[in-house]
């Protein structure tokens, strides 16, 4: 799904960055440690076109700069949000599409590279 960099924060707690990213039909909220980000070259800056997935299945790794893998743990309904854990990183995914297909306790994996 190709998509743009809307926002970067830096976490003051941490040495990670939360990129916020939109696409057609959704936004995603993700946190990356900046030390990944520096060793993959992958440089987040607003207004950033990306390419990101959310599936299942690990898949072909060769095509994408960053690979994450975690858990769903909370869907909230009204929003058509759902959460997950990348290892104790936060994604989140705002879309109907997204919230339909994931389930509590389903294992993702996160995929991201520049265009």
């Amino acid at each position: 799904m190709i998509g743009k960099i809307v926002d970067v924060n830096d976490l003051g707690y941490a040495l990670v960055k939360r990129l916020t990213i939109s696409s057609g039909n959704a936004e995603v909220e993700v946190e990356v440690p900046v030390r990944v980000l520096q060793e993959t070259n992958f440089y987040a800056v607003k207004d950033r076109d990306v390419e990101f997935e959310v599936s299942h299945e690990v898949g072909d790794l060769d095509k994408w700069q960053i690979v994450m893998s975690g858990e769903v743990y909370l869907k909230n309904e009204k929003e058509k949000l759902v959460f997950s854990s990348l290892g104790g990183l936060r994604l989140a995914i705002k879309s109907e599409e997204f919230y339909r297909d994931l389930k509590v306790g389903d294992k993702i994996y996160f995929k991201l590279r520049s265009v």
